[in-house]
């Protein structure tokens, strides 16, 4: 006999649209909460507490999965002119993460990719001057530029701080604008940097070749085929690539500067029949449209009039990108385009998309969208939904809506873990005291109920002075009359 705990009620009820806050694990370096001193003894706490957001790219798009954005995130502290203190333990806040210091003066550094980039931890313990680490650099790994992001802030004695993390690395994206069928199998880049600096200045002095061969060759647009340490040394792109079964080399400059936190766009084009296959490296926001679309100034858009969006949805000015709420959506989506559109669902998200009918004739380009409810714990999720023109091979980055797929606004830390599956959790063994702790909206309330007869092993402890509940319980699996239990909002 096991024991399971159903939250599906709860999820069904939480309606506002919010980022959860996750459960964050307290180490040594994470300093421990302090009663509030008494106002006018002196004995004021210089605590600070220093939120940490991501940059959007200077040139306009999206981030990609290859980017790994918040993965190693972690901070230290210069007083004086050395490293005194290390934060390895943010906490998740919405729209990035925290940091909580025990003091108001010095420069917090914080950076992502973990000891991979630098080990924080024994650079403290050598009390590292604050020169030093500027002139510290990040170089290869497996060959490849590191995809990590910094950002400083000078405390001032403010008891709140702000810190903007930037891409130490330009991306490079592919685009395929050809009416013949193309394979890319091979990208190859000579004279780019093979280091950069984590903080500082200072240009590269390192430069190599990168050499990328994906697992499959790449037969339509891709994000991220490639990252770059920013330079502003001549550097060249090579192509290997396959047109309609004939194998080519097409070689381009790169543009003369590569900066950090921009998109780039590697565009592969043959637009006719007797048009020889060409290759182009540009900024990302400097267009590259090659007239091939049909009638490219019809850009795709939410039909806000005829589409029955769900409540507590919220849709852009521009109608490009649409915010769905974190419980269950089935919901009908009409887009404007001078085209007829397929449209094609995001690999690897929780997001389905298919085509649905119109309800007259002066419709087209209707769509059904669905997601499930988000669970607790589950993080909001950015994707986008891809058309593709008819009469074209391709969909290409420009034709997309932005979805933003809100989190549960009922926060959770502990054991439990819930999908959306089954949005249950089945410890399997012998349990007893906390299992976790909810943080429940003011408009909600959590509950747990009983089967008939059985006996009350679970209970609701609400924490003074907090919106958050403790989730406490004892049970046994040779316990008959403890099987079945389920929270309530």
């Amino acid at each position: 006999m096991k024991m399971k705990i159903n939250i599906k009620s709860l999820l069904a009820a939480a309606a506002v649209a919010a980022l959860t806050l996750a459960a964050c694990t307290k180490n040594e370096h994470q300093p421990e909460p302090k009663p509030d001193p008494e106002p006018g003894t002196g004995t004021e706490e210089r605590n600070t507490l220093v939120t940490v957001r991501m940059a959007d790219y200077e040139s306009g798009g999206l981030s990609t999965a290859g980017e790994a954005a918040w993965e190693g995130l972690q901070a230290c502290l210069f007083e004086e002119g050395r490293m005194t203190e290390v934060y390895d333990a943010p906490i998740p806040a919405e729209d990035g993460y925290t940091f909580q210091l025990d003091t108001d003066a010095g420069t917090l550094y914080v950076l992502t990719g973990g000891k991979e980039i630098a080990d924080l931890q024994a650079l403290c313990e050598a009390a590292l001057s604050e020169q030093d680490w500027l002139v510290m650099t990040a170089g290869l790994r497996n060959g490849l530029p590191q995809t990590f992001f910094s950002g400083s802030v000078v405390l001032t004695g403010d008891k709140t701080a702000d810190v903007t993390l930037t891409r130490n690395f330009a991306r490079l994206d592919l685009a395929i604008r050809s009416i013949a069928s193309i394979s890319v199998e091979r990208i190859f880049l000579e004279g780019v940097a093979e280091q950069t600096p984590l903080f500082g200045t200072d240009a590269p002095t390192r430069f190599g070749s990168l050499d990328i061969r994906p697992e499959a060759p790449y037969t339509e647009d891709t994000a991220g085929v490639a990252f770059l340490y920013p330079q502003e040394e001549a550097a060249r792109l090579r192509a290997e690539v396959q047109i309609s079964g004939k194998r080519y080399v097409l070689e381009a400059d790169l543009p003369g500067t590569i900066r950090r936190n921009r998109i780039y766009t590697v565009t592969i084009s043959k637009e006719s029949v007797d048009q020889e296959a060409q290759l182009t490296v540009e900024e990302w926001a400097s267009g590259g449209d090659t007239g091939l679309y049909p009638d490219w100034s019809g850009r795709i858009t939410i039909d806000s009039a005829h589409s029955e969006l769900p409540a507590g949805a919220i849709l852009s000015a521009d109608g490009t990108e649409i915010t769905l709420p974190h419980g269950l959506t089935d919901f009908r989506l009409v887009v404007t385009c001078n085209d007829d559109l397929e449209a094609i669902s995001p690999a690897g998200s929780l997001l389905t998309v298919e085509t649905a009918s119109a309800y007259g004739q002066e419709e087209r380009n209707v769509f059904r969208v669905r997601k499930p409810l988000y669970a607790p714990g589950m993080p909001a999720e950015q994707t986008e939904i891809r058309f593709r023109r008819k009469g074209l091979n391709n969909a290409y980055p420009e034709d997309r809506i932005v979805v933003r797929m809100s989190a549960n606004p009922v926060g959770m830390t502990g054991k439990m873990t819930f999908d959306t599956n089954s949005y249950a959790f089945d410890f399997g063994r012998y349990i007893d005291n906390e299992l976790g702790r909810f943080t429940v909206p003011a408009d909600k309330k959590l509950t747990v109920e009983f089967a008939a007869g059985e006996d009350p092993w679970i209970k609701i402890t609400p924490v003074e002075g907090s919106d958050t509940f403790r989730v406490l319980a004892g049970w046994k699996p040779n316990d008959p009359t403890a099987v079945h239990s389920r929270l309530r909002s």
